[in-house]
Formats: C-alpha cells, structure tokens, sequence
C-alpha cells in the first residue's frame, strides 16, 4: 500500500525556498537581494535561514554597498577581528587566494566567530569565482594519516 502525501502549502509567500540537502541548506529564490527588500520578504528570509541553517541565492549581482545593506537587514555587522576589511568598506573581508599562495585564505580566516562573547547571528558570504567542483577549504597537501 502507497503512503497518502500530504499537500502542504508553502509558508512563504515572497519568496521560493528548495531543499539543497535534508539535514542542512536551502536555496533562495525570486528575490534580488541587491534591492531594497521590504519587511515580510526579510522577515520570509529570516525564518528559511532559521528553519535550514544555511540558505543560498544564486546568479545576484552585488557591490560591497548591497551586500552590507542586506547584511544589516538582519543585524548589526559584526568586524571579523583578525583581518583587516576593505579600504573604502571596512566590514567586508575580500577573500581571494591567488595563484601563487600555496595555503588556503582559511589557515588565517574564518566566517563565523562564535569564540566571541556576542557572536554575530551569522555571516553573508558572496562568491564571485569559485571552481566547478569542490572547493574544499583543507590544505590540497592535507592526509588524515599524519594526524596523532
């Protein structure tokens, strides 16, 4: 016998939200966030990233000036304390390895500070270039055997 499924209508209303993977991550979309968005599409925004922990918005086009004004829709933004931020736009932390660094941008860096005594609710990350497969942030020399 075939289990009944349930419809169930969608809790969001301004914006699509799929399932990346069952345990953790979703994608966002029908939203330019490089716009000014108003409170309920924030507000549908805020519950997604609550209800899947990580949420993704593909092909957005963002300057540093967008990507803090959606930043600070859903918080005060936070100096990561390690690394120095652009000149002209201080909170945001350009992460770049170039050609000739042998060591990940990550041996130095990471996104969330949850060492801190009020840590930020979380980060917004945007990639301009990453690879087609991969991109895992451990050392390309990494073997798990020299680990004691």
């Amino acid at each position: 016998m075939r289990a009944k499924i349930e419809s169930v209508a969608s809790p969001y209303e301004t914006i699509g939200v799929q399932l990346v993977a069952p345990a953790l991550g979703a994608e966002i979309f029908g939203v330019d966030i490089s716009k000014t968005l108003d409170d309920k599409t924030v507000a549908e925004i805020r519950a997604a990233l609550l209800e899947h922990l990580v949420v993704f918005f593909r092909d957005q086009s963002l300057t540093p000036e967008t990507l803090l004004a959606f930043a600070r829709r859903f918080g005060e933004i936070a100096r990561y304390p390690f690394v120095e931020g652009m000149d002209a736009h201080p909170d945001v932390v350009e992460v770049v390895k170039r050609e000739d660094e042998t060591l990940n941008f990550g041996g130095i860096w990471h996104s969330d500070t949850t060492y801190l005594q009020r840590p930020p609710m979380g980060s917004v990350l945007y990639a301009v270039e990453i690879p087609p497969l991969g991109g895992d942030t451990l050392l390309d020399q990494f073997d798990p055997r020299d680990q004691n």
